[in-house]
């Protein structure tokens, strides 16, 4: 499962690659969402795991630029990763075009399980 991890932050960044990883998925990191739209660009991946409060160009930024179920630079699965919880916020990532809402701090577990739940569900269809 090859995945993408956005996030300004380096160690978040990282410490998702790492745990991605040793669960045995193919991980590749971006700093901002104007590179993540590169590597997109260069190479589709099943799951986008993107934090919503990065500086400058967000998150829903990025999954703008990505446009809609069906373009190539779309990943299969996109996970919002945000301190944001609120119900606006779970309805606003929603609207955006995210699969899914995961709060921080990351539960690794659930996080893992839903990235395998949904890679599943999207090579049934």
């Amino acid at each position: 499962v090859s995945v993408l991890v956005v996030d300004d932050e380096p160690d978040i960044r990282d410490l998702l690659a790492c745990t991605l990883e040793e669960a045995g998925a193919i991980p590749t990191t971006a700093e901002n969402a104007d590179e993540a739209v590169d590597l997109l660009a260069r190479q589709p991946v099943d799951v986008l795991l993107a934090d919503l409060g990065m500086p400058g160009k967000d998150g829903y930024y990025l999954m703008a630029r990505l446009g809609s179920d069906g373009d190539a630079t779309r990943p299969g699965t996109a996970i919002a990763v945000t301190a944001f919880t609120a119900e606006c916020d779970r309805r606003r990532v929603a609207a955006a075009g995210f699969d899914h809402h995961v709060s921080k701090p990351i539960d690794f577990d659930a996080l893992l399980r839903l990235i395998g739940e949904s890679v599943a569900a999207r090579r049934a269809q």
